[in-house]
Formats: structure tokens, C-alpha cells, sequence
């Protein structure tokens, strides 16, 4: 569970504050870096990015239903590698979408937890991820229920009052935990959700293709 104490730590920063980001701070960092590849009305921008944490979030439902289901038994150790990297790129796409989303309420990511690295925060969790012994599926399953509190606190006219904001960052904090549960599970590094999204993102950034929505 989200330690109250990490909610409270939390400190605002204002949209021009975004290029004095923590580099410090990996999770301020990553948040930054997020903005280079940002591309959807700022009208909208609390619905689209709510949906694309729901979308992102399914992705990552069905592809470790496959995994259940044992659609890569049999076909290879290198099968199985990239189907379940394919489950991390998706991961990836999820902490994308928070990150903005924090950006988009004032709220720097560098700030909801004690540890400024990504290897610190996963080492933190360890002792935690060794209690999911039924495997992904467990923390999937915790990630669908953080996220889902999402459409309680977004109005339908996409406006957030400043009454909820503590409540998206508890939300963004709880799917952050699961994504990083969900890496220690698979046997990845938690840091590779983050590096492997940033990568894939300059190369279609690089090649133009980043024209609205396409992380997914």
C-alpha cells in the first residue's frame, strides 16, 4: 500500500517550473523528458490521458492473459523473452501517461517517494513482489483496481478540482507500486519500463511518427 507520509510529501510546481526539473531525481527526470513527445489537445488533456492509462492498462491485461493461457509454452526461451518485454514496453506506455498526467495537475513525479532512482524504489518492493507467488496475473489485477478509481475523481467535462488532486497522485503512486511489482515479478529491471519508453519514443520522434496518440 501507498504510505500516507509519501502522499503528503508531495510539493506543486507550476507548468513553467517544468524546465527547472529535478535531474537529480529520476522519476523528475523521466516526467520531463515525457513533454518532448506530447502530443494531444491540452483541451482534452485530463480525458485523454485518464484513457490512455486505461488503455495501456488493458494491453497489459490481455497480453499476461496470453501468457496464463500459455499461448508462448513451447515455442522457445526466446519467444517467451519477447512476449513478456512486449508486456514491459506496454508498462512503459502506462508510466507515460501518468507522468503527464501529474504534469498536467501541477505535481512533480520526483516527489511522491523518498527514493530518487528507479533502482532504489524497486529494491524497496522486493520483500513485497516475493509475496505475489500466483504471478502477474495477482498484480495485474491490483493495477486494474488503481486505475479504476480514475473515472470516480474526472469529471465528465474533463475538469479535476483542486479537492482531488491528492487523490490522482495517491492513484499514480499506487500504479507506479504495481508497474515496478510487475517488473520484479517478470524478472526485468524497473528501470528498463522507463529507458526502453524513452528510447522507443526518440526513435519515432526522430522519424516523424509521433502524430497524436501512437505509443501504444
Amino acid at each position: 500500500m501507498v504510505e500516507s507520509e509519501e502522499v503528503e510529501a508531495m510539493t506543486l510546481f507550476t507548468e513553467d517550473m517544468v524546465h527547472k526539473a529535478r535531474f537529480d531525481n529520476e522519476f523528475s527526470t523521466y516526467q520531463y523528458r515525457t513533454s518532448d513527445t506530447a502530443v494531444y489537445p491540452n483541451e482534452v488533456a485530463l480525458h485523454y490521458l485518464a484513457l490512455g492509462i486505461f488503455g495501456e492498462c488493458g494491453e497489459i491485461a490481455n497480453k499476461v492473459k496470453k501468457l496464463l493461457r500459455g499461448d508462448y509454452e513451447g515455442k522457445g526461451v526466446d519467444a517467451h523473452h519477447k512476449f513478456v518485454d512486449g508486456i514491459i514496453d506496454e508498462a512503459g506506455d502506462v508510466m507515460w501517461y501518468c507522468a503527464q498526467l501529474l504534469l498536467k495537475t501541477n505535481v512533480d513525479f520526483g516527489n511522491l517517494s523518498k527514493y530518487e532512482t528507479f533502482e532504489d524504489y524497486s529494491t524497496s518492493q522486493k520483500k513485497l513482489a516475493n509475496t505475489y507467488t500466483s504471478g502477474p496475473a495477482e498484480v495485474v489485477l491490483q493495477l486494474g483496481r488503481s486505475v479504476g478509481y480514475l473515472s470516480d475523481i474526472i469529471g465528465g467535462n474533463g475538469a479535476l478540482s483542486d479537492e482531488y488532486i491528492g487523490d490522482v497522485t495517491a492513484i499514480v503512486m499506487s500504479i507506479t507500486q504495481s508497474i515496478c511489482l510487475l517488473a520484479l515479478v517478470l524478472d526485468r529491471p524497473f528501470t528498463s519500463v522507463f529507458t526502453l519508453n524513452l528510447d522507443k519514443l526518440k526513435e519515432r520522434s526522430s522519424n516523424n511518427s509521433i502524430k497524436g496518440d501512437q505509443r501504444g
